[in-house]
């Protein structure tokens, strides 16, 4: 990962593979002094087929989602857009609200380890602390979403980052994973693995 910053700018960009099968995602990330822009673009593969998918998350600067966009590339064209008011509250571009999504505090997005980031960042939880939360949850591969319970645990801390534990409450999934200092994934087993190391 290579971090510049210019003036109250911080631009973060970064890239991770896919362990599980063929794909590549490139982020890029943007804090200033009012808001966190990630705006990534993932080529990944939906069984035989290539997809691609362009999504752009945005938080205030306490990791709080406000707003996500998800566009997906295939034979067909889909989009995915929700804004939040951070207190659990979702509705459409249009203001609809999404009532079976009331509670949610965080965006999982399946293809894509960026969005482990916003709840370690939002929770900054020390060793041996554990929070559950309730999150949006994106299937980029059937493209829909829903809500789920998940928990974070941080398991040990050292000089470069963490080590965390995730546990998808509605599923019994369970993955370890390190993250950077900033909060970045590293190496998700089996899963991601980041092709840059951290440079300051």
């Amino acid at each position: 990962m290579e971090r510049i910053t210019t003036g109250n700018k911080t631009k973060i960009d970064l890239m991770w593979e896919n362990c599980n099968e063929t794909g590549l995602e490139h982020l890029f990330l943007l804090k200033d002094n009012h808001c966190i822009t990630a705006n990534s673009i993932i080529l990944t593969m939906r069984g035989n087929a290539p997809i691609r998918v362009w999504y752009k998350v945005y938080c205030d600067l306490d990791w709080n989602v406000n707003k996500f966009d998800i566009h997906m590339f295939d034979d067909n064209y889909k989009n995915i857009m929700l804004v939040s008011d951070v207190k659990g509250n979702w509705a459409t571009s249009t203001g609809e609200p999404v009532k079976d999504l009331r509670g949610c505090t965080d965006i999982d997005i399946s293809a894509t380890p960026f969005t482990n980031t916003i709840p370690i960042k939002r929770l900054s939880l020390k060793p041996g602390e554990s929070k559950e939360i309730k999150v949006v949850y994106v299937d980029v591969y059937n493209f829909n979403l829903r809500p789920v319970k998940q928990r974070y645990t941080c398991l040990e801390s050292k000089i470069d980052g963490y080590k965390y534990r995730y546990e998808n409450i509605d599923s019994g999934f369970m993955a370890e994973f390190w993250v950077d200092i900033e909060g970045f994934v590293i190496d998700y087993p089996d899963l991601f693995k980041r092709i840059y190391n951290f440079e300051s």
